[in-house]
């Protein structure tokens, strides 16, 4: 098969910074860079997963859903996962009011992205998270780009493996101009988005696989470590993996190469 490309997922997990690699290397424009001792690695919402808890200490059975892959990648702590209501719109904002979710190098959202215009509570892109059961201003169950942009993040790695998290603000605009430049302005340095329907097993794979890989090799960094997984899925998966319809649609935008060499 021929070489792909060089292109480089909700739950709360809290390690020591030497686990993962520093993935960034440049500070934040909005906020002052918090002491790197201090930062904890991964945090992560799942609106999908219906379960309110996850023993992840344990992970005596396989994992749920694609973000809770990734937590066991990292040794998460069942408190720093968020699923079911625990993952709502105005958990997300209490959060980033408080100052705790710039605390966390890699913030993962395993949640359905919609397009702009695709629901109608608003004409913007966002992220669907659990509604309450009576919406407010603050929380309507739907994280607009809009209000993503006004969260108060310093993450090196922003995951958004949902499908068409790459979108446009609105039909005819430019790629990347809707979630992915909002996320920016609220502080990331680099993004995981889609720019189609993803697979939900191929998005496991390639996901889990290039943060354990980054996890043992600091010298890999967010393009390489997704690169080698889609070229692992083309040469040695299933034989339908080799189709780009199930590893092409990820893109790292933004910082991908390793701080240390």
């Amino acid at each position: 098969m021929g070489k792909a490309p060089t292109i480089s997922v909700l739950a709360f997990v809290s390690k020591p910074a030497d686990v993962i690699p520093e993935l960034g290397a440049r500070p934040s424009h909005r906020h002052d860079r918090i002491d790197q001792a201090r930062r904890e690695v991964f945090i992560g919402i799942c609106a999908g997963c219906k379960r309110q808890q996850l023993p992840v200490r344990r992970f005596a059975r396989p994992p749920v859903c694609k973000l809770c892959n990734v937590a066991k990648a990292v040794g998460a702590t069942e408190a720093d996962i968020c699923l079911g209501a625990r993952a709502s719109e105005g958990e997300i904002k209490r959060l980033s009011e408080a100052g705790t979710l710039r605390s966390y190098r890699i913030v993962h959202f395993a949640t359905h992205g919609a397009l702009a215009g695709e629901i109608s509570v608003s004409a913007e892109p966002g992220l669907l998270l659990t509604p309450p059961e009576k919406g407010t201003e603050v929380d309507d169950g739907y994280l607009s780009a809009s209000e993503i942009a006004a969260l108060k993040l310093d993450a090196d790695w922003v995951i958004l493996s949902a499908c068409n998290t790459a979108a446009a603000e609105a039909k005819g605009a430019e790629a990347l101009s809707g979630l992915a430049r909002a996320f920016f302005y609220a502080g990331a340095r680099a993004l995981l988005v889609s720019h189609w329907a993803v697979d939900a097993e191929a998005t496991v794979k390639l996901v889990t696989g290039a943060v354990e890989r980054m996890a043992s090799d600091r010298t890999v960094g967010r393009a390489e470590a997704m690169r080698q997984l889609m070229l692992a899925m083309i040469d040695k998966g299933e034989t339908y993996e080799a189709h780009p319809k199930f590893w092409a649609p990820f893109v790292v935008v933004g910082e991908g190469a390793a701080r240390f060499r």
